[in-house]
């Protein structure tokens, strides 16, 4: 396909902080035109103008806020080591701890922080008419430890970042005893299996 006279001249290079880039042939700039322009309009993502779509992390069609329970994963902001911070370490065991005493009818189980994410289960009990779904008590969670995180960083003076969360959160609804009882395990064993798989990634012939 061709481009008129007039989107030649137009679109016949390119603009990049103050550098031109001229795009040789009139399908070179159409094609351009197309890609960067016109698919914005419409809303579409490209390249990396735009950011992608988050992924939806929840099942559409589920009750997150029927009993059950459930494999929480927490990651950092950009998957930086900041839970190796024995103060933010203390305040997210802490905060953990203290779900139940927020969220009347919750369970805060097996819970382990590494160094740039944290995993726990969170169950929902029955017998009650919960409030409140899995998604608004990991949000309540994460409120909790970056008002205590932030109150200690002005307390003290310290220079930490004080943004520490990755957006959203990763969920496995656990679906009877035995996934429970795997879950746990996995959980409980992961500082474990993360300084073995250090060991052989160290140890391993270049």
């Amino acid at each position: 396909m061709k481009v008129d006279h007039t989107w030649r001249l137009m679109l016949g290079a390119l603009h990049f902080g103050g550098f031109a880039f001229p795009l040789f042939g009139d399908d070179m700039v159409f094609k351009w035109w197309k890609r960067h322009y016109v698919l914005r309009r419409k809303g579409k993502c490209v390249g990396s103008l735009q950011k992608k779509r988050r992924k939806r992390m929840r099942l559409k069609s589920y009750n997150y806020k029927q009993p059950g329970s459930y494999a929480i994963t927490i990651c950092t902001k950009q998957r930086k080591n900041l839970f190796t911070l024995p103060a933010l370490r203390s305040i997210l065991y802490k905060e953990w701890a203290q779900l139940p005493q927020h969220y009347p009818g919750t369970v805060a189980g097996t819970f382990v922080v590494m160094h740039d994410h944290l995993h726990g289960i969170l169950t929902l009990k029955d017998g009650f008419m919960h409030e409140y779904s899995v998604s608004r008590i990991i949000g309540g969670y994460k409120s909790l430890v970056a008002n205590a995180w932030l109150y200690y960083l002005n307390e003290t003076g310290h220079k930490y970042p004080g943004k520490i969360w990755q957006s959203s959160f990763y969920d496995h609804i656990i679906r009877d005893d035995v996934d429970f009882k795997n879950q746990a395990a996995y959980i409980r064993n992961n500082p474990a299996a993360y300084k073995a798989r250090k060991r052989v990634r160290k140890h391993k012939p270049v």
